[in-house]
């Protein structure tokens, strides 16, 4: 890996709190500035700003890599996905709903032991409640989030020091609030619309923990798509590329507010679940396998070569 990666794997993986984003983000323009790159730090969104870093000329490009750099409250149990297992994402639900529910239940009987009068009961434990839930996303900052989303972003810098990006037609994008509801992602589409409508992106989420690797298109990305990813993905011991589409494939991140887009990150599988996302916001998120960074660094410089030269084949037909 560049140094400047090593760097915010060892020094910047707690970005939540507006100086911690802050701090980030001063050192990752002046590092990228100190190579000739073109960043700009584009707020968007009235009452929530997002502070998205723009790296490239977004008009010209015809591609977007894109992933988000914001991290997510410390909490004690995994955020679990299971994108190919829509029951047990429904279960994770539920479990949870039924978990906080049972806690709120229990301050109320509580509270009713000292306090007589019932409706200041349910009005505290219903305070209770939107406390638990709010504790999810404005929790103190997850200490570690090698998985969540520091893999992400490192994958874009280590393709940013092998690519030339006006060349390639190439912008990269780094969201912000991508954890309090793809903010930053969707205030980006809505400032950028014109210029992004047909552009495709590549979003990294959550690419350095599991040996199999997703690469989910979208509904309007045909399947010569699907051909290219597999020229720029050949099979590596060790580990599995899964081609799969969004319409049976559920990964909830920034490419969702996209038409046309590939969707990358990486699973464990196992018996009955399948494939799942596990240790994200928690501080077991310490898994950082390189190797997955080094398929997806060189997968995607070939797919950038490849879907160049169809387009310019398509023209000249």
């Amino acid at each position: 890996m560049t140094q400047l990666s090593e760097t915010i794997l060892d020094k910047y993986q707690k970005r939540k709190s507006k100086k911690q984003k802050a701090d980030f983000r001063k050192y990752l323009i002046s590092q990228l500035s100190e190579q000739g790159l073109h960043i700009k730090e584009d707020i968007v969104g009235k009452r929530i700003k997002s502070h998205n870093l723009i790296i490239g000329d977004i008009t010209t490009s015809r591609i977007i890599l894109s992933a988000h750099y914001d991290t997510a409250a410390e909490i004690p149990f995994p955020n679990l996905v299971f994108p190919k297992n829509i029951p047990a994402n429904i279960a994770f639900a539920i479990v949870l709903l039924v978990v906080i529910r049972l806690l709120q239940s229990g301050i109320a009987r509580l509270l009713s032991l000292v306090i007589a009068q019932p409706l200041i009961v349910d009005i505290i434990s219903f305070v209770v409640f939107v406390g638990l839930l709010s504790w999810l996303f404005l929790g103190k900052a997850n200490p570690h989030t090698a998985n969540d989303n520091t893999s992400g972003v490192i994958s874009l810098i280590e393709i940013l020091a092998q690519i030339d990006l006006a060349e390639a037609g190439v912008c990269v994008v780094l969201f912000d609030n991508e954890e309090l509801g793809l903010l930053g992602s969707s205030g980006f589409k809505k400032k950028y619309d014109r210029f992004v409508r047909d552009q495709i992106l590549i979003n990294f989420d959550c690419v350095s923990d599991g040996d199999h690797l997703f690469f989910v298109r979208s509904q309007s990305l045909g399947p010569e798509y699907e051909v290219m990813l597999k020229q720029s993905f050949p099979v590596v011991n060790g580990k599995h590329n899964v081609f799969a589409k969004s319409s049976n494939t559920l990964f909830p991140s920034d490419q969702w507010n996209f038409k046309k887009y590939i969707g990358v990150f990486a699973c464990r599988k196992r018996p009955l679940v399948g494939y799942y996302l596990s240790r994200v916001h928690t501080r077991r998120d310490v898994i950082f396998d390189q190797e997955n960074i080094r398929i997806l660094v060189e997968g995607f410089l070939r797919f950038i070569h490849l879907s160049g030269v169809e387009i310019n084949e398509s023209a000249n037909n």
